[in-house]
């Protein structure tokens, strides 16, 4: 018998004298598809020699081959504990709980094996398959390769999955050369057309623009984030207002074996209805590099940033993030980053203490996990931030945290996001406006109802609360923004 893998299938005989005839006999049967027959002959031989592990071997081929999965499993754990070191046990153990989709336990086991027998071309390829399923992409990947060059035989059906664990890995460009080696092979072969698309697909996502375009309007209660009671006489106070805003975000990227190299630009408009002294404009440029490096995956990033505010100037930013990704326990995700930007309001200052020019640091570490059959995702977060102010009022430091749900609806057409923000800052001398510490806690509530008929385009309603409490009465306010966004990808 022959697998998928190019393996054989067929079982290790041991020496014709130590065997029990009953268990020769049962194997002859087996050999000829006998499996009832085979059956009865390996109880025989389990009573008559009950510690002998590759009798409870043969009955998990048997099992597994009358389809009775749970039964075979059985077999073969019975096996491994008279023989630990049964190598073939091993294998078939994994393989069967890779059928029965526990792939955890089909990777312990095929590691095992692995283990063993490193030039194991059938358990390697399961191993990648149970990688593949997994969403351990980057280890199917390694797993893959090496069975390619163990078995030159079955090179395209390696070198299909290697390519499709590439592409969902997000390597797209590494992708590709795989999938090339298909279209090299045979017509007949019959994944030929399934890498088409997904070569396709790669050079899709591969080409050097990318760009976003977003437009929304949203209906805020609060533009001008102050209390009703807590404003100073010349502040205007919780005034409401409508607005339209866009931004068109563009990318151009070089990919290398290296990594990814980029350099960007966004550019943003807002409109206020009555409060367009609150209108805001800005652009920012920004470069970077993306290494290929799995599990590991660094990048450097710069960006500048200049906003206008009722058509004064009102910030220029300078930030550069160091981050790395971690995708050791795939398909979770664990990002590191350091975020250091200089930030420079060009408004007029009320006095030297109200100077916000700041060198502000965040260091910060996520975690995304997708769940429901990588229909949905998990996200965690949390940061520690540090604003070194050029006036005393606002040097402070603070801890931010953040869960989101994100999650497709049955119909894969509609999607819900749910997220919450936690903030909590302390200033570190006395305001010289109230005479009093400040020390804000801050939280911000959304839900999103997203309709993504097309790959390209979406349509999401959010409606976003923030409260924000404060030892001083002039910062504590209330706020809720009723958005309506469009999004498109071209």
């Amino acid at each position: 018998m022959h697998d998928i893998a190019g393996g054989e299938t067929s079982l290790p005989q041991a020496e014709p004298m130590q065997m029990d005839p009953d268990l020769r006999e049962a194997v002859l049967l087996f050999g000829d598809g006998e499996y009832e027959t085979a059956l009865v002959k390996l109880q025989t031989a389990e009573k008559n020699n009950p510690q002998d592990a590759n009798v409870y071997y043969y009955k998990g081929e048997v099992y597994a081959e009358l389809d009775e999965g749970e039964k075979a499993v059985s077999a073969y754990l019975h096996s491994l504990e008279l023989n630990p070191n049964f190598q073939e046990v091993h294998r078939k153990l994994g393989i069967a709980w890779f059928r029965g989709k526990q792939y955890r336990r089909a990777a312990d086991e095929l590691d095992k094996a692995i283990a063993i027998n490193p030039e194991d071309v059938q358990a390697l390829y399961y191993l990648g398959m149970t990688n593949y399923y997994l969403k351990a992409y980057y280890r199917g990947v390694s797993v893959f390769r090496k069975a390619r060059a163990l078995n030159p035989d079955l090179t395209l059906n390696y070198a299909y999955w290697e390519g499709v664990c590439l592409f969902n890995d997000g390597l797209y460009h590494k992708a590709e050369q795989p999938l090339l080696d298909i279209r090299k092979g045979p017509d007949e072969f019959p994944l030929k057309n399934s890498a088409e698309e997904f070569l396709a697909q790669a050079r899709e996502y591969e080409k050097p623009w990318q760009v976003q375009v977003n437009l929304w309007a949203e209906y805020d209660d609060n533009v001008v984030l102050q209390s009703e009671t807590g404003g100073l006489v010349t502040e205007i106070s919780r005034q409401a207002d409508w607005r339209l805003a866009g931004d068109l975000d563009a990318t151009y990227r070089i990919f290398r074996e290296e990594g990814q190299y980029g350099i960007g630009g966004s550019f943003y408009q807002s409109v206020h209805g009555e409060l367009t002294d609150y209108n805001l404009q800005g652009g920012s440029f920004s470069a970077y590099f993306l290494a290929d490096a799995r599990p590991w995956q660094p990048e450097i990033r710069y960006s500048y940033a200049h906003y206008l505010l009722g058509g004064n100037g009102y910030l220029q930013q300078n930030s550069v993030t160091p981050s790395l990704s971690l995708y050791q326990w795939s398909p979770a995700r664990l990002h590191v980053y350091w975020t250091i930007s200089g930030d420079d309001y060009l408004g007029p200052v009320e006095s030297p203490e109200r100077n916000q020019d700041a060198i502000n640091n965040v260091i910060g570490v996520s975690y995304q996990r997708a769940v429901q059959q990588d229909n949905g995702s998990i996200r965690l977060g949390v940061s520690y931030e540090n604003n070194n102010a050029e006036g005393t009022d606002w040097d402070y430091g603070g801890v931010d945290g953040f869960a989101q749900v994100y999650l497709t609806l049955p119909n894969k057409i509609w999607a819900v996001r749910i997220q919450g923000d936690y903030f909590d800052s302390h200033f570190q001398h006395i305001d010289s406006l109230f005479g009093l510490k400040r020390a804000d806690t801050r939280f911000t509530g959304r839900a999103g109802l997203i309709y993504r008929k097309s790959g390209k385009w979406n349509i999401t309603l959010e409606y976003c609360h923030t409260t924000n409490n404060s030892t001083l009465d002039f910062y504590h306010y209330q706020r809720n923004i009723t958005s309506l966004f469009y999004t498109y990808h071209f």
